[in-house]
């Protein structure tokens, strides 16, 4: 940009830009998915458990 278009941007008042919301906090209206079910979850751990040993 040249020395030109600055001087000309900052007499105009410069880039205004877009305007920013205010911030908020976001709230996921969906459930989270479950990968597995809760027997399948304990089979995994009583298997890693069994590992361990």
């Amino acid at each position: 940009m040249s020395r030109e278009q600055r001087v000309r941007r900052e007499r105009r008042g410069g880039d205004k830009g877009l305007k920013q919301l205010p911030w908020r906090q976001y709230r996921n209206p969906y459930k989270p998915i479950e990968v597995v079910s809760a027997d399948q979850l304990e089979a995994i751990h009583q298997a890693s458990l069994r590992i361990l040993e």
